[in-house]
């Protein structure tokens, strides 16, 4: 269907998590229950993620695991701001994104820029090259991932990473404008890597699907509507 892509920015303090054994994706809703909000993956906005090889005194006691909790926010406005639908839901760490953070610790990769990547299997949102397409939010420096065949947008922001005390996290931020009547049916996040140590960050040569998710119900969205989409990732 498509090749993946992004990379890191401020990862100097989740590479320090991942040394720890990843063990588990957590996947558990956390969002908002206002009446556009679809929680695409059924479950109740109350229930926490839950990790059930964490013990519940941490960080007092012994770690055993940490669960990747990935959260997305993704809303379309119509062109004057107005909100259409409002869609929460987690995504799930692949098997490549685990590799990817085991070469990253490991110092057999450096990493680059990050991307989000919304795709449908029937009717893209977007236009590239006077046709359909996917559409790419990517850092304003794209990097590797500036050769992608698709609607390019670059707005991406990577928040610094921060810590609670109990987990890790950093967020992806940005936007895409519909360029077609369509509907998005998966998503992702995206990490360029360079696949040898000491590489700059623009530098590099490969990209992978981190994150990924098909979503159980379509998001409808209409030309010249804006995509805004939010990645809450969380180790811990």
């Amino acid at each position: 269907m498509k090749k993946a892509l992004v990379g890191l920015g401020g990862m100097a303090l989740i590479g320090a998590v991942v040394a720890l054994i990843l063990v588990f994706v957590g996947v558990h809703s956390s969002g908002s229950t206002g009446r556009t909000v679809t929680q695409q993956d059924g479950a109740s906005s109350s229930e926490p993620a839950v990790n059930a090889s964490q013990p519940a005194d941490w960080p007092g006691g012994t770690r055993e695991g940490i669960a990747v909790h990935g959260h997305w926010t993704v809303e379309v406005r119509s062109a004057d701001g107005e909100l259409v639908s409002r869609n929460e839901f987690e995504n799930a760490l692949t098997t490549i994104g685990i590799r990817f953070l085991t070469n990253l610790v490991a110092r057999q990769a450096s990493t680059g820029t990050w991307g989000i990547l919304i795709h449908s299997s029937t009717a893209p949102p977007c236009v590239y090259s006077s046709a359909p397409s996917d559409c790419v939010i990517t850092e304003p420096s794209a990097g590797g991932m500036s050769g992608w065949p698709a609607a390019l947008f670059n707005n991406l922001t990577l928040s610094p990473a921060s810590w609670d005390g109990a987990a890790a996290s950093f967020v992806l931020q940005g936007n895409a404008i519909a360029g077609a009547d369509g509907n998005i049916d998966h998503v992702e996040s995206l990490s360029c890597f360079a696949t040898s140590a000491g590489i700059a960050p623009l530098s590099c040569n490969n990209s992978v699907a981190f994150t990924t998710k098909d979503l159980t119900t379509p998001v409808a969205v209409a030309t010249g509507q804006q995509i805004l989409v939010t990645v809450t990732i969380t180790f811990g």
